[in-house]
Order: structure tokens, then C-alpha cells, then sequence
């Protein structure tokens, strides 16, 4: 039984992690992801986008695609710099991995190989972070009802 609800509560989730996860090399405009999403009944694809940059308000324009089957759904919203993490914080979390409860790992995904922090979340989830825009490379969340959803990074630009 596909379950839409239950993908779009996990879209939720994984945005509000990305949305506080690091992004590498300073945010800048033009840094873009796209991860594909999977809850074993229902795939789709995630984009994130910085578009803008108001150096007056520190504020970011990010733009947001999520696409499930057929269905596309646009969004853009305001997202000020002190909200993603500097290049110097995802070294930290890389360099200090097992002192944040993570474990360093080696990730390939369709983007890439990456070393990543894998960090699990009190979901029965996880984040691995590593140094990409936005940081995330992997991410699993699990729903109450047990319903698994991943997320992989499949392509990236870091911004100029």
C-alpha cells in the first residue's frame, strides 16, 4: 500500500536536519543537492538549493523540489547563515566524530564516496555527515509504525 503521508511526515523530517545540517565551504549561492527517497512503497527525489544571499540580513533564498511519482512540490523559503554549519565546524565534526557519539565511515553513494560522521538519531535513524552542501550524504528515518525511509545523496555542486 503506498503510503504518501508517511513519506511526506519523513520529507519533514529529513528537511529539518538539513536545515541544521552543515553545508561545506561557507554557504554560498549555487549550493545545490539532490538525495532519492525510499520508503520501500514510495520513491522520489529531494533538491535543495541556495538561490540567493541578502548580505544585509545574512538570509539565504533556499529552494526545495520534491518530486514522488508524478507529484512535484516547489517551496522556497528563507534560511539565515547562521543556520548552517561553516566549513570549520564539518571539519570538527569529522575530525571529532566519536566525541559527538558518532562513527567515522567510509560512504559510497551515487554522488560519490565520501568519509562521513554516521550518527544515529533517536528515531532508530541516521545522518551520515560528511563535506558536501548541506552535509548530509545518508540519512535513514524510521516512523512509528516501523516505515524506514532513506535518503542518498545522488548529485551535488558546491556554490560559488
Amino acid at each position: 500500500m503506498v503510503r504518501p503521508m508517511n513519506l511526506a511526515k519523513s520529507v519533514l523530517l529529513i528537511l529539518a536536519a538539513l536545515v541544521s545540517s552543515p553545508a561545506f565551504a561557507f554557504p554560498a549561492v549555487g549550493d545545490k543537492v539532490t538525495y532519492s527517497l525510499d520508503d520501500g512503497a514510495v520513491s522520489g527525489s529531494i533538491t535543495l538549493e541556495l538561490s540567493a544571499y541578502d548580505a544585509a540580513t545574512g538570509n539565504f533564498s533556499k529552494l526545495t523540489v520534491i518530486t514522488v511519482g508524478s507529484t512535484v512540490s516547489t517551496t522556497s523559503t528563507t534560511l539565515n547563515r547562521a543556520d548552517l554549519l561553516s566549513s570549520d565546524q564539518v571539519n570538527s565534526i569529522l575530525t571529532n566524530c566519536d566525541l559527538i557519539g558518532g562513527q567515522l565511515e567510509q560512504v559510497t553513494v551515487a554522488a560519490g564516496t565520501f568519509q562521513t560522521c554516521k550518527v544515529e538519531q533517536d528515531d532508530g535513524g541516521y545522518m551520515n555527515l560528511g563535506a558536501v552542501a548541506f552535509g548530509v550524504v545518508r540519512g535513514e528515518t524510521v516512523e512509528e509504525d516501523g516505515t524506514r525511509t532513506l535518503i542518498e545523496l545522488t548529485s551535488f555542486v558546491n556554490g560559488r
